[in-house]
């Protein structure tokens, strides 16, 4: 017989044998509950007989009882039609009558509604006079018997004499003119309690019966409790309906307990159970012995079976994890191993069993794997440390998770050891690291990482009284490479200075790129003498300028590339970090506008410069809200002297700083991009001043120039703006003159010629600003629509002593003639400079000899 077909008889025999077991025990039990119920059926029955008689019983004479009482009413009715509404001696008539109704409370006559006459009267004096018609409580049974002609019972009712009973009301009519009229009422009074006596409704108590009396409302329902012994009645009550005047009552008798003595019934349930339960039993035990040596054969079969089935369960459990898996003892002998990766032991499989890890583990790698079993025996259990291993020349880290086992059998700890390759994890997490603190293009540390090691150093300094410093390096002329080359080649460079500059420090300092071609040295651990660590500082970093100014080999060939260093000096609680790095790039746009290839240190006045220039941006920005501008005009003559126009000079009054010149705020306000708000205002202004002037005969022939920065000029809409003011003031645009700058004509020439020519479509001036500074060129003199050259100040000065400033005067002078141009001078301060320009045919001058810039009012009174 095979292991399935064993393991099939075995169930069948394991549930056949209960199955004849509960049969039996079933089939008794029946026979036994039939029994006990015939016997209990039968007693129930009885009980229930005898409720019902009890019930009948009572209400039966409760009813007679009604009935008998309440016919004392028609006697007293007969007497008082007899006496045509007068009734004499009632009281020896009603004692009479109380002799026959023993529990009748009282007797009372009540013409038209009212009690006149009232047997007994002591007790009963109350009762005289009430209204029964028009009382809020029996009116309505006054009226039903009245209107019906009937006798009517009412209540249970509270009694104006006091306590609780029932009223037998009897309307009584007399002839009147031969016409039967309402007299009033006869009325029996029950005493509600001793009517229940008389019935002997307290005696139920004593006989283990509960009852309630009920009177039923018109459809049959109970309406009002008369009388109870219980609080509760039982569902099985036996009910009984006594008929009562104009209704009826309703009698509820029931047991005050189950009619089924459960005492004596759990007794026989209990007995009938046992007899069961010994007929099952002697059954089971026959079949049990018949089979109990096939079963338990059958029985180790199965559960060698089951051995079997966990056996491969964990095997192929454990061949499912992969990772290294151990029990050893607290000296790390190996007992037991378990691994699907045989690449990752250290040894063949054969030779661990027996071992120890000291036959096989380096030490670093000893000393954790005891540690892990140490902590294991002292807490159950031990995770989370890890070792590495060199396998194939490969580094390979492991996790240790052990766990005590609960008994040994050779009384020496044991444990459970599973040692996980962690070695991806590791890798990636080491990734993520350098991604996040490391630059991927040249490996150095990213900015993170820089500011992270410049906090350290500051907190150094701070304990061990040193200082640092720190190198801002940014590559001269960068972009050109990377734009001529390709992006390819740019990072080529970037790595080959990465390399250099790690080459140029200590290991203890730090080589960081921060962006693009920005580059930042961090010197730690420096002497406390300032001096000192300037000289160590600049050693560095002309150190690094002469390596980078070594030709590096790009696409085969050779570049040259120079760099532009800042360096700044920091101790502890001097600045913040942000600070120190800003301090440095300042240094190092310092060295930048030195003509680049250089070193500079921070200088504080620069930083007091940018401090002061952040002060003016801010101001700046309030100055057109709260209209602190003004303009002032410089005065343009011809050869004669005559006044021609004017130049528009802008002025700032701050409400703190006073009187601030434009060489002072312009430049900020070119940086911060102010400057196109600012030169909107001083366009509207001056086309407001010219408005002015055409309505002034002897003004109105003045031409009003305005400096025009390049960032106002390079707008999309700035030609839109020039014909919204005009068409505002209404202005001539011949009298607006617009003075342009040399460095704003080589960038966008397309778009520059194309908006200079719609200005000069308007009759716009155009005059070319400090010709001659800049990037001069006779090629776009001839293609822009230009009117007017403008001789620099900075050559007019030296006119008079400088034979290069006066040749240069005389060429712009020529140039601009042999090409129908205008030419003004400006910043013409003497009488020998204006006529040695005048001899030279200048047409127009500009300067403090004829007039320093003032209001418009001043400049008027030039005109005479």
């Amino acid at each position: 017989m095979d292991r399935q077909t064993k393991s099939i008889v075995i169930k069948d025999r394991s549930t056949g044998t209960p199955y004849t077991v509960i049969v039996t025990f079933i089939l008794t039990a029946i026979v036994s509950l039939l029994i006990i119920w015939q016997v209990e059926s039968h007693n129930q029955d009885s009980r229930r007989s005898d409720l019902a008689l009890h019930a009948h019983n009572h209400a039966s004479l409760l009813e007679t009882l009604l009935n008998q009482s309440l016919s004392a009413n028609y006697a007293l009715a007969s007497l008082v039609r007899a006496g045509g509404g007068e009734v004499q001696q009632f009281s020896e008539i009603a004692a009479n009558l109380h002799q026959h109704y023993p529990i009748v409370s009282h007797f009372t006559l009540s013409a038209n509604g009212v009690v006149s006459e009232v047997y007994p009267l002591e007790g009963n004096e109350a009762s005289l006079g009430f209204n029964q018609l028009e009382d809020s409580i029996q009116n309505a049974e006054a009226l039903l018997a009245k209107e019906s002609g009937l006798m009517t019972l009412a209540g249970p009712v509270a009694l104006v004499q006091g306590g609780t009973g029932v009223i037998g009301r009897l309307p009584v009519f007399i002839d009147h003119n031969q016409e039967e009229s309402f007299w009033g009422f006869t009325n029996v009074t029950l005493r509600l309690g001793e009517l229940l006596r008389t019935a002997n409704l307290d005696t139920l108590s004593s006989q283990n019966m509960a009852y309630a009396l009920w009177k039923l409302s018109s459809d049959g329902a109970p309406s009002q409790l008369i009388s109870s012994n219980s609080e509760r009645i039982r569902s099985d009550s036996v009910d009984v309906i006594i008929n009562v005047p104009n209704g009826a009552w309703l009698l509820k008798v029931a047991p005050t307990h189950l009619i089924f003595e459960s005492g004596a019934l759990a007794l026989k349930l209990l007995l009938g159970l046992f007899i069961s339960s010994l007929a099952a039993l002697q059954t089971w035990l026959i079949i049990s012995l018949r089979h109990d040596r096939a079963f338990l054969e059958e029985r180790v079969t199965e559960r060698t079976h089951e051995i079997f089935q966990a056996e491969s369960q964990l095997r192929a459990t454990l061949d499912a994890i992969p990772d290294l898996l151990f029990e050893v003892d607290i000296k790390g002998t190996i007992h037991l191993f378990h691994s699907p990766k045989k690449e990752l032991l250290l040894a063949k499989p054969e030779d661990f069993i027996g071992h120890s890890f000291d036959d096989f583990l380096p030490n670093d790698a000893k000393v954790i794997c005891y540690g892990a079993l140490n902590e294991a025996n002292e807490k159950g259990f031990s995770s989370g440390k890890c070792y590495s291993l060199e396998i194939d020349n490969q580094c390979h880290w492991f996790e240790l998770s052990v766990s005590k086992k609960a008994a040994s059998p050779d009384n020496l700890p044991r444990f459970i050891l599973i040692s996980r390759d962690i070695t991806e994890r590791k890798t990636n997490a080491s990734s993520i690291e350098r991604l996040a603190f490391y630059d991927p293009l040249t490996g150095l540390p990213n900015r993170r990482l820089l500011l992270d090691r410049l906090q350290q150093a500051l907190a150094w300094n701070e304990r061990h009284e040193t200082k640092g410093a720190l190198l801002f390096i940014d590559l001269d002329n960068f972009k050109v490479i990377n734009d001529s080359l390709g992006h390819a080649v740019g990072d080529l460079l970037l790595e080959k200075v990465a390399i250099r500059l790690n080459a140029a420090i200590r290991k203890v300092d730090t080589a960081a790129r921060i962006g693009g071609d920005e580059f930042v040295i961090l010197l730690s651990d420096l002497p406390e003498d300032t001096h000192l660590t300037a000289l160590h500082a600049e050693r560095v970093a002309s150190k690094i300028a002469q390596l980078l100014r070594n030709p590096f080999t790009l696409l085969d060939n050779e570049y040259v590339v120079t760099s532009s260093i800042g360096i700044t000096l920091f101790t502890s609680g001097q600045a913040s970090l942000d600070e120190v790095l800003q301090r440095a790039d300042l240094a190092m746009y310092q060295a930048k506008n030195a003509g680049k290839n250089t070193v500079c240190f921070f200088d504080p006045a620069l930083q007091e410069q940018i401090d002061h220039n952040l002060e003016l941006s801010r101001g700046l920005r309030l100055a057109l809200d709260y209209n602190q501008f003004f303009l002032e005009f410089q005065p343009q003559v011809d050869r004669k002297g005559a006044l021609v126009g004017a130049e528009a000079l802008i002025r700032w009054s701050h409400p703190e700083l006073g009187l601030i010149p434009p060489n002072r705020f312009i430049p900020v306000a070119e940086e911060t991009g102010l400057i196109i708000p600012i030169g909107d205002w001083v366009l509207r202004n001056a086309c407001k001043q010219l408005q002015i002037w055409q309505t002034l005969s002897k003004a109105k022939h003045l031409t009003l120039s305005i400096n025009v920065s390049s960032r106002q000029f390079a707008q999309s809409n700035f030609v839109e703006q020039i014909k919204a003011c005009l068409n505002q003031y209404k202005i001539d645009p011949k009298r607006l003159e617009l003075e342009l700058t040399e460095s704003m004509l080589v960038k966008d020439q397309n778009d520059v010629i194309t908006k200079m020519l719609e200005l000069s479509e308007l009759g716009i001036q155009i005059s070319l600003d400090d010709f001659g500074t800049g990037y001069s060129s006779l090629t776009y003199l001839k293609r822009m629509p230009i009117r007017q050259l403008k001789i620099d100040q900075s050559f007019v000065k030296d006119i008079n002593m400088d034979l290069d400033s006066a040749n240069l005067c005389d060429a712009i002078i020529s140039l601009g003639h042999s090409l129908s141009l205008e030419v003004i001078a400006e910043g013409v301060e003497t009488l020998d400079q204006f006529e040695y320009l005048a001899q030279r045919n200048c047409d127009l001058f500009q300067g403090y000899y004829f007039g320093k810039p003032s209001s418009a009012d001043q400049l008027l009174k030039l005109i005479s």
